[in-house]
């Protein structure tokens, strides 16, 4: 290796990991499921009704991806919420925790999640 220089690339970087790129077909199937049992409706409004919906639908990750790895392929964990009411949720944690947008792990007395 040559040293005087700052290293450059030979190839352009992957717009999407071969991992998420394997997945997409999957997460289709997961909002397509969560549209159908809960309809093209925001849940953020039925938690929140004061917060006014605006911009399309997002599909949202109650316990968010960095916490439970593949939870964005569980539709348990996936509601469908507007705009509005996603960046409110991403914007309060602690206040979006209590009405049910997202969910913090909490660990017991005994160090297990519960």
């Amino acid at each position: 290796m040559k040293r005087g220089g700052p290293l450059k690339r030979k190839t352009p970087l992957r717009q999407q990991s071969v991992k998420a790129r394997s997945q997409v077909a999957q997460r289709r199937k997961v909002v397509a499921q969560v549209i159908e049992r809960d309809g093209a409706v925001c849940y953020g409004h039925e938690v929140l009704p004061m917060l006014h919906c605006f911009g399309p639908l997002d599909p949202h990750e109650i316990v968010p991806r960095g916490r439970r790895p593949g939870g964005h392929l569980d539709p348990e964990n996936v509601r469908m919420v507007c705009r509005a009411h996603h960046e409110w949720a991403h914007g309060n944690p602690l206040l979006a925790d209590v009405v049910g947008l997202l969910k913090k792990e909490r660990h017991g007395e005994d160090g297990e999640p519960r």
